[in-house]
């Protein structure tokens, strides 16, 4: 039995704070892994909000270490409590299993750092590290090499096969996506070369699937273009829906991605990936289902959208031979391969 503690869990309003977090909690149960309690933070929250939304968090986190009835505490996006909770848990003989996701092992402002750095002692000790990828695996051991126990691969409860795969439109239109934040760092500006250097390449629809804080920025950079349509942050069934009819997936973000599970969803559709080598990317992007580029390299980027957009042409049954290159992203069999692993943790003598 697990106490599951996030930060981070969907709304409505949020469907995507957190949603990784909510699929692997049903994927668990779902194999037998009795999630006893979830303690979370439900979407982001300011000012005042935020600091009350932080204080119930804490104290509901504490609370359920100590007198939930689970054998494990299972932390994602472990953040300024962790090293509370890991004391309480081991107080009262508890193992302590931490997932990481993304800026909680590789940080990008001052604070995320004095968090990692304050929390460290207490990540050398815990029972067993999960992490999205094999990068974040590499990054674990460079940065705690004397962690000794086992650090389990599991892609943030993968992706649904049943939801995501490709669907056939025959319009002669290639349609080309961003799908993500469009904040600092994802590479957000460098898709919008791509629509401005690509104009005129073939009957080719562009879109953004997503929101964040540069959103009116990219909006008002291509608001001259008829061909580029915004549709905003979509809840999964109508990313799954979309994504089926799209053909290429541009995926430039320059930040040091855990994963890129969006980038997966595309594959999993049959949409080809156009992306930057970097990070976690190269794991399962390669020249057998798009193109990776050198990174930060745009003319580069476009050259490889060019060449993919003209190649689209003479490729019969691609989406499904595409598919097949992310089979093991398959949320059934990430699910069925982490209930094991917490199940083997939780057998383990102390």
């Amino acid at each position: 039995m697990i106490t599951v503690i996030s930060p981070m869990w969907p709304t409505k309003d949020q469907p995507n704070f957190g949603v990784f977090v909510k699929r692997v909690v049903g994927q668990l149960n779902n194999r037998g892994v009795v999630v006893t309690r979830v303690v979370s933070i439900k979407g982001r929250g300011h000012g005042l909000t935020k600091i009350y939304k932080h204080t119930v968090f804490s104290i509901s986190a504490i609370f359920y270490v100590l007198f939930d009835r689970s054998e494990i505490v299972y932390v994602h996006a472990p953040n300024y409590l962790f090293g509370i909770v890991f004391c309480f848990a081991k107080f009262v003989g508890k193992k302590v299993v931490v997932n990481f996701h993304g800026n909680d092992l590789l940080p990008s402002s001052s604070l995320q750092s004095y968090v990692y750095h304050v929390n460290k002692f207490f990540y050398r000790h815990v029972d067993s590290i999960v992490v999205p990828s094999n990068y974040f695996k590499k990054e674990i051991k460079k940065k705690l090499p004397e962690f000794k126990r086992s650090i389990f691969i599991s892609a943030s409860g993968g992706v649904d096969f049943n939801l995501f795969k490709p669907k056939t439109v025959n319009d002669h239109v290639v349609r080309v996506a961003y799908v993500g934040r469009v904040d600092k760092g994802k590479g957000w500006d460098d898709y919008c070369f791509l629509c401005e250097s690509c104009q005129g390449v073939g009957n080719v629809l562009f879109y953004v699937i997503g929101s964040g804080i540069d959103f009116d920025l990219m909006k008002n950079r291509l608001s001259s273009f008829d061909n580029v349509k915004f549709l905003g942050m979509l809840s999964q069934e109508i990313l799954a829906s979309t994504l089926g009819i799209i053909d290429i997936v541009v995926f430039p973000s320059k930040l040091p991605e855990s994963l890129g599970l969006s980038a997966i969803e595309a594959l999993a559709s049959g949409c080809k990936v156009v992306a930057y080598d970097n990070a976690a990317i190269p794991e399962y992007v390669s020249n057998t289902n798009g193109y990776l580029v050198k990174f930060g390299d745009k003319e580069s980027l476009s050259d490889s959208l060019k060449s993919a957009i003209k190649g689209l042409k003479s490729e019969v049954g691609i989406p499904y031979n595409i598919r097949a290159t992310v089979s093991e992203y398959d949320s059934n069999k990430v699910a069925d391969r982490l209930a094991f692993h917490l199940q083997e943790v939780a057998n383990e003598k102390n």
